[in-house]
């Protein structure tokens, strides 16, 4: 995991990267110390940003509001020391993903390790998931077969093609919406044997 580091104090940057690294080796951290620095080092192999708050020139909100407008899904955690419901407040607003508080206990970067690996995890699931989908959606968009795909405990619906709309009459966000309402479609007398199928294949049966 590619972690790009932003803190204006050069001695805490590399305290924090020895530190995160002893937490988790998979962890490759670069580190800027200022705001511009960080985005002239953003590309695309970067997996999260953790910026400090204050620092020189835009603090970490701008840096924030920065990496959001070319990479709006990017893991983001502000950690810093200045800690305030109303930085608290503003960060979220602005589309953080995380914000930790700095402490004097070395305890605090397994949480920041923990809550890295947590956020980049989540952001890899979710751009795969994304690309799935895509590559579904134009690889069915031709076919009058309905196709869908749900996760195993079938609470969630991954991916369902447009013919769905054409053979049910609802619409394929109110079926995302509400995954259960897909069995809605299910005519009465064959929906328990539908029910039992899903749930064969859910343990692995199917």
């Amino acid at each position: 995991m590619r972690v790009l580091y932003v803190d204006d104090n050069a001695d805490l940057a590399d305290i924090v990267t020895t530190s995160l690294t002893a937490e988790n080796d998979q962890f490759e951290i670069e580190t800027a110390t200022s705001a511009n620095e960080a985005v002239d080092q953003l590309t695309a192999d970067i997996d999260c940003v953790v910026s400090d708050y204050n620092m020189p020139e835009k603090n970490g909100l701008a840096l924030l509001e920065a990496v959001r407008a070319e990479h709006p899904a990017l893991p983001f955690i502000l950690y810093t020391n200045k800690g305030s419901e109303e930085i608290a407040s503003e960060a979220i607003s602005k589309g953080v993903t995380d914000y930790i508080q700095k402490k004097s206990d070395p305890s605090q970067y397994a949480i920041l390790a923990n809550r890295i690996t947590n956020a980049v995890e989540q952001y890899r699931a979710k751009r795969t998931a994304e690309n799935t989908k895509q590559q579904l959606s134009e690889l069915t968009e031709e076919t009058d077969d309905v196709m869908y795909m749900f996760t195993a405990d079938w609470q969630q619906l991954l991916f369902v093609n447009s013919a769905y709309e054409d053979l049910w009459g609802r619409s394929v966000e109110t079926v995302e919406s509400d995954p259960e309402s897909f069995l809605d479609g299910i005519h009465p007398q064959d929906r328990d044997a539908v029910i039992s199928s899903m749930s064969d294949v859910s343990a692995g049966q199917g």
